[in-house]
Parts: structure tokens; sequence; C-alpha cells
């Protein structure tokens, strides 16, 4: 038997080494591969060491807090890695060239992920080490991070990335790279089964913390005890998430018998609200604190007149009022708003463009003034506040006394009081307790549920959350204590619309358009074609890559001047479709409500739309108008929850009712009756069949099941 393994220090275990184990991690089987870490953590490290932070800052670099982003996305870390190598003057600017176009693919087998394609054109020319020979050790691999966050220009930022390559082999500048990117390390561990190596309660005392340098402080001996979830004062936690129910029916057969509330679903952002004196942060889902990232600090008056606390905790979103038409505005209202009270030349007459959706009175070409709105924090359960006499955590106790307390930790404030700017913006805390607000109200019977949930609808609201009144609030948790149930999939509208533009994926995806820019005409007959909406998801790959050889050579840099679009960032795709008369018509599904939006240029835009299917027998003729789309009205939505039929069926932008000859009728093929993708990117037009076994329809969907296409229309 030989000697045990030599224990590391974390700060002095070989970066060389840690990339070695990461290779062997990720190419293990999945039940190995929490082992093969805990075995690294148990018989190498140092045990109980106070530094276990900077292996699993390595191992986890998404989660590291501690170091702020490098201003280094992947377009720029491509630059600086240029300029590290030294080709930005030279003549060898082919290398340099397929860097820059990592995205397209054309010329790398890695489109579309950077790090590979790095790997590919600079690192295995210009890395300094043969593979395991670096003598980098972890702390000197952060150290050399530290001063590559705090330099912000591309020549400081360079410097440090050149001593990186000069250190590393080419397999181990590629860890080194996720790291710095920040992306998770794909090793198919899992974040639980990582945090597991360190203590078997390091998952849940970081879902109370957020906090990874403290985990790995805290738990540093396997023996130690954790305590019981407490909240703390400006340390965020992971926020309690209800289980989505699909029906009525289902949610009270887990909540009868027991006392239950139902409130309404807010269209908002959920903000963890922490009070410290006189500081307030504003902590999103994912721990970041929004007060002065986005705006949310201008808020903290409103909060200081209100909360009778000088510390307290809260958690509920911040939604935007109407107080013109006595509404909430959609979730995408809430950063134009508060990027309007924040700006110098905005006042109170200043117009706010909404949606189309009812958010605003009708006749009033949905616009508002900046003064009409109110941003509002909905406060649904208070989780640090003055209990028995002392300042103390409270989830432990059940709701129906946390919502006691938030009733005596909040002052009620009328609308119009707490004005935040004077452009005449107003700002408010409300509390939605039951029996208290038309928002919260106490749960009965399955009638009663389902009439709640029946006025949700017809509010065109987001849905309901059903809670029990004994629940505790327990981090990140997603039990049967809180339920939501959403009306989504009863109110999806389908709009045709053409591909303008196109954006190319990552990953496995590389090199192809993976996203699509869609247009739609304002009016029949229109010459132009207003940029709509972005979609993404909902088609195979296949039908992706067939899409992709259909426009690859119809593909231009520059918008055509029948585009009408917005110029936006978020707008501008990698390619724009030359002639849209030979781009592909997508059908394309998303909730009814729609959204105000500065990116596209219909000003509004669909919420969660996704492609439902390729429209090969439509052209530019057949799309969805602006007009059609306007008219769109949720009807019978009600009815609609309640019959399997109408769940199914979404509502298609256009009123007229059409009767079709069932010879024409499209054949469908689900993605379950695939067989092959043998006729992608082939398209099939069919001339009068016969009777027989080779009538039309089973040949059509013959071709769909080999991933074929089918057009009504005959064109060369």
């Amino acid at each position: 038997m030989g000697p045990p393994p030599q224990r590391y220090a974390p700060k002095d275990v070989p970066f060389s080494g840690l990339c070695q184990l990461l290779d062997v991690v990720k190419d293990a089987q999945k039940s190995k591969k929490t082992k093969h870490l805990m075995h690294f953590h148990d018989s190498y490290l140092e045990e109980n060491s106070e530094d276990y932070f900077t292996v699993y800052r390595t191992l986890l670099p998404h989660m590291d807090r501690e170091r702020g982003y490098y201003a280094i996305k992947e377009q720029r870390l491509a630059k600086v890695l240029i300029e590290a190598c030294g080709l930005s003057n030279s003549d060898a600017q082919t290398d340099a060239k397929k860097l820059l176009n990592w995205r397209s693919g054309a010329t790398s087998k890695w489109a579309g992920d950077l790090v590979e394609t790095a790997y590919e054109c600079l690192l295995v020319k210009h890395c300094g080490k043969p593979r395991g020979t670096s003598r980098m050790t972890l702390g000197e691999f952060h150290g050399l991070l530290d001063k590559l966050s705090e330099g912000q220009d591309l020549k400081r930022q360079s410097a440090v990335m050149s001593k990186l390559i000069l250190s590393l082999s080419p397999e181990e500048m590629k860890w080194a790279l996720r790291v710095i990117l920040k992306t998770k390390m794909h090793l198919g561990a899992g974040e639980k089964g990582i945090l597991s190596c360190i203590h078997p309660m390091a998952q849940e005392l970081y879902n109370m913390t957020m906090n990874l340098k403290k985990v790995c402080r805290l738990l540093n001996n396997k023996a130690a005890v954790l305590e019981s979830q407490k909240v703390k004062l400006g340390s965020v936690m992971r926020p309690q998430l209800a289980e989505r129910i699909n029906t009525v029916e289902s949610a009270y057969s887990k909540v009868k018998d027991k006392e239950f509330v139902v409130e309404t679903k807010f269209d908002g952002e959920r903000i963890q609200l922490h009070r410290q004196g006189d500081d307030v942060k504003y902590y999103s889902r994912n721990g970041l604190d929004h007060g002065s990232t986005s705006g949310y600090s201008a808020l903290s008056d409103v909060f200081r007149k209100q909360i009778n606390l000088q510390d307290c905790v809260l958690d509920g979103e911040i939604v935007v009022w109407n107080k013109k038409s006595q509404k909430f505005l959609p979730f995408g209202s809430i950063k134009h708003v508060v990027t309007l009270i924040r700006s110098e030349d905005a006042t109170g007459t200043t117009a706010v463009q909404l949606s189309n959706d009812g958010a605003t009175d009708k006749g009033s070409e949905s616009q508002v003034k900046l003064k009409d709105l109110e941003v509002t924090y909905v406060a649904f359960d208070v989780l640090y506040t003055r209990y028995e006499g002392s300042m103390q955590s409270v989830i432990h106790l059940p709701l129906k006394e946390r919502h006691r307390l938030l009733a005596q930790t909040v002052t009620p404030a009328e609308t119009d009081t707490n004005e935040i700017k004077a452009n005449g913006v107003t700002g408010r805390v409300i509390c939605i307790l039951p029996g208290e607000s038309e928002y919260s109200r106490l749960g009965t019977d399955e009638a009663s549920l389902q009439k709640q949930f029946d006025e949700s609808i017809e509010k065109m609201e987001e849905g309901i959350v059903i809670k029990l009144l004994c629940s505790q609030w327990i981090a990140a948790s997603r039990s049967s204590d809180w339920l939501k149930i959403k009306p989504d999939y009863v109110t999806e509208v389908e709009v045709d619309g053409v591909v303008i533009g196109g954006y190319y994926g990552t990953g496995k995806r590389g090199g192809v358009l993976a996203q699509y820019l869609i247009g739609i005409p304002k009016a029949k007959g229109d010459e132009f074609l207003l940029s709509f909406c972005k979609i993404g998801t909902g088609l195979t790959d296949g039908e992706m890559q067939a899409i992709h050889r259909k426009l690859q050579d119809n593909l231009v840099d520059t918008p055509p001047p029948m585009y009408r679009i917005t110029g936006s960032a978020s707008e501008k795709p990698h390619a724009w479709v030359r002639d849209p008369d030979k781009s592909v018509v997508l059908e394309v599904i998303g909730d009814v409500r729609t959204i105000p939006s500065g990116s596209f240029a219909t000003e509004t835009s669909l919420r969660f739309p996704r492609a439902k299917r390729i429209r090969h027998d439509k052209g530019l003729r057949d799309l969805t108008t602006l007009e059609e789309l306007k008219e769109v009205k949720p009807k019978d939505l009600v009815e609609g929850q309640r019959t399997k039929k109408n769940a199914q069926s979404p509502k298609k932008a256009s009123g007229r009712a059409l009767s079709v000859p069932e010879e024409y009728l499209s054949v469908t093929v689900k993605p379950s009756e695939k067989k092959s993708d043998f006729l992608t990117g082939f398209l099939f037009f069919f001339l009068n069949f016969g009777s027989g076994e080779h009538e039309k329809g089973r040949v059509e969907k013959s071709v769909l099941e080999n991933g074929g296409g089918i057009t009504k229309n005959f064109f060369k």
C-alpha cells in the first residue's frame, strides 16, 4: 500500500492538476462524476481549510460574487485574446478573423462556441506550456483574474491574458476562459453535487445566503452543524417558489381541509427588500442588488416613509400602476418607466408608450403621461421584523402570523401621496392581506377557487397563487405549500410572420441561425415589414438547419429598405434577409396579452413568443397584419380553461372563418411521429392525385415524417 496522496492548501493546488480533474469529471459516467470530485476534496485538499473558496469559485464560477464581472463578454474576450497573441498588427489576420466570426461558423467547425474556436484558432499555436507542465497554482491564477477585473481597457486586459496564455497549455487555457466568462462549467455533476463535496448541507446554506464564500468558510468542517434557517439583514436568500398546477381541481385536492389564501399573481419583478436603517437594498431572485444598477433606489424614500421599522426584510414584487386606467402594467414596463424616472430630460408630461392589451383606456392611442404612473411595491410576506419584543427572523412562523406582522410593519398610503420626483411620478408600498385587499382572499371551497381563477382570466391577470396559512417560508423551496395556476395556455394567439433577420446560435447550434427576427406588415397590401418579435424556441434542430440552408444565400449585413426597424441593440440580428419574398414564414405562438416594446417597430410584441411550425404553404400575402393583431381579444377564455378542446386551441389573429375542402387541408405530423431527417431541406409541391394507396394525403404525410416540407404554391 503506497503513501497517502499529498494534501494541498487550496491556493497551492496546481492549476494543471485541477484541469486534469475537470477533464476526468466531464468525461465520466453521470453516476461517478460527484465521486471523482468528492475523492479530490477528501484526499487532496487540506482538511478543514479556511480557503476552500479558492477551489470552488473555480468549479462554480457563475456563483462567485466576490469578484465582479470583468467587463468581458464573448466578443470582447475575442478581441482581448487577439491582442494578447499579438495578432492585431500582424499579417496573420486569418486566425483573428476566424475568432471574431466565432458565431457564424463559416470558418470553424466549432461555430457558436467561443472557447473551442479560440482553442482551434489561437491557443494551440500560442500557449506556452505542454499539457500538465504548468507550475501555476490556483492562488496565482486567481491573482491574475483579480488584475483582469481591475483593468477595464483592452491593453491592460490583454497584458493579463498574455501571462495566462504563456503559463498554461491550450487545454488548460480552455478551462481558464470558461472561468473568466463566468459560465457554468458543464461538468454534468450539478450545483448540488459539487456543493455536497464541501458539506452535506452546503446547498441549503447557499439557498439561505447566495454567498459561496460564506458557505465554504462556515462549512469547512464536515462535522459542522448547520443552524436552522434564519434571515439576516443584508444577506439575500433564494426566494420561495410555487409549484405549478394546471387545473383548479388539482390545486384544490392539495389544499382541501386546510386553511388557505388565494392571491393575485402579479406580472412584476420579484424583489427581496432589505431595510437596514436608511439603507435599502433591492435583491432580485438571482441575488443581484438592483438599487443602483436598475435605478430602484429612486424608491428608497417611499420605503423609509411607509415602513415603520429601521430594520426589516420584505418579500414582494415591483410593478407599475396606471392611475389613469386603474390597472397594473405588464412586466416589460418596469425598467422603461424607472429609466424615465432617472432621466433628467423626462417630465411629467413625457409620453409613455404602453401595450394594446387593455392596460390603457380605449382611444388613448396606447399612451399615458409619466405623471399618470405609480411604481408600486406589492408586499406579500415579511421575513424579518419585530416579534415578541425583538428584531428577528420570522420565516419559521406560519403565514397567518406573518400576515399579522406584515400589517404592523408597513403603514398604508393612498395613491399620489409619495412623490418620487417633481415630474409627478409617485411610489407606494401596498400589502396584500386576506380580507383587506382585493388581491388576496381567504379560500373556502373548490367553487370559490374556480371563481377567483375565472376572474383572473377575465381581468387578463397572470393567474393566482394559493398558499397554506400554516406554511413556513423556506428558501428555494417549491413545495405544495404554495401553488400557482397560470392561464397562459388558454390565452395564446397565433401569428404568421416572415423571417427578416437571424441570430447565430452557440454550442450545438453554432454556425446556424438559431433565433429569428420576425416581421409583419401594418396592414394588408403594405409593402413595408415591421420588426415584431424575436423567437428561438419551438423548432427542431432539423427544421433550423433547413431554414438556414434556405436563407444562407439570401443574407446581407445591412437591413433592406422595405424593413421598418428601431435599430436597437436587442433587435439587431447578425444577418438580415435580403429578399423577404424568398424567406420563410413561421407560425408564431404567444400570449395574446401583448407587451410594450421599444425594441421592435410594432411598439408592442408577444409575451413568450415561440415558433409553432414552418408554413411552407404561405407567402408574404398571407402574413398576419398589425391591425389584425390589435383586434384580437380573448373570448370565452373562462370556458376555454374548463374544456380540453378550447385549452389546446390558441386564438388565430384573423377573424375570418374559412371553409376549406378536405383535400386542401394541411397534413400535420407530431414530433413523436417523425421517422428521419432524410428529406430535410426539400420542399414538395404535389399535382393532382388519383385514388388508391398512393393518395395525396398519405404521400404528404410520408414526406413530413421524413423531414421534408410541403407547399401549396408552385413557384420557380
